[in-house]
């Protein structure tokens, strides 16, 4: 079989499962019952089930229903991850332009919510925010989504060390956001297709297909929502630096203007 036979028909493949994706979301992806009401149901078994045999001992058993659990989970964020691509494909997505406090409202929580678990992985989770105010004109969904996946990704590849945000801002009063890690590290040679669907260094870091692999993408295009710059640094089994530069003087007028 020759190369371009194969990249043809690999493309034939991705583009038919993206409609077939399409079609069983639905008029609005946000809204995609046909796909989560069947997995909602099979969790509320699952849990059921779970709940009967809650004293048991055998601890085969107990593992069984754990990664039952763990592997549910992944199920949902990957539709999650899938169905966000398919709106911002499609050009469904329609963003609403507000003011939000980007640190009390967002990042701040996000970091209370994430300590615990990256505590437990052994990793050090810093916040510094001094600026006085960082209240933003953005949509309030896809700039949580942005900071949702750059954290999961620093806790997932961070294996020991330390992960910090941190505010800062630019000589234009730009609110700059910079999430740094001790991690893996990307390749220079990977960051062309950094921000890429299903692009992944090593597939997956690890030799694998996962739900992150459309994270940075994600990423990258919801920045591109709310008219946001994304720069990484990055050095090999050094650290990676994330950083998110949200312009200050466009108004709700310009970024609604942009967004048509």
């Amino acid at each position: 079989m020759t190369a371009g036979y194969w990249l043809r028909g690999n493309q034939a493949r991705r583009s038919e499962a993206k409609q077939n994706l399409y079609e069983c979301s639905g008029d609005d992806p946000r809204n995609p019952h046909e796909i989560r009401t069947p997995i909602n149901a099979e969790l509320g078994y699952v849990g059921y089930l779970s709940d009967l045999i809650s004293e048991s001992k055998d601890s085969e058993v107990i593992d069984c229903f754990n990664g039952k659990d763990i592997a549910s989970q992944r199920i949902i964020r990957t539709i999650d991850l899938l169905l966000n691509v398919a709106e911002l494909q499609t050009g469904s997505y329609q963003p609403s332009f507000h003011q939000i406090d980007l640190d009390t409202e967002i990042l701040n929580r996000l970091y209370r919510e994430r300590s615990l678990s990256a505590n437990e992985n052994g990793l050090e989770l810093i916040y510094n925010c001094s600026l006085k105010s960082a209240r933003i004109l953005a949509d309030d969904y896809s700039v949580t989504q942005i900071f949702v996946y750059l954290k999961n990704n620093v806790i997932k590849y961070t294996k020991y060390g330390k992960a910090e945000i941190q505010f800062t801002k630019n000589i234009n009063e730009n609110i700059i956001v910079e999430i740094r890690d001790t991690g893996i590290g990307i390749s220079k040679d990977f960051f062309p297709i950094l921000f890429g669907h299903f692009a992944q260094e090593e597939q997956v870091y690890t030799g694998s297909c996962k739900d992150d692999d459309l994270g940075l993408a994600l990423v990258k295009s919801y920045s591109e929502v709310n008219y946001e710059r994304i720069e990484v640094e990055s050095e090999k089994n050094v650290g990676s630096t994330f950083r998110i530069i949200l312009d200050k003087n466009l108004n709700i007028e310009s970024k609604v203007m942009l967004s048509t």
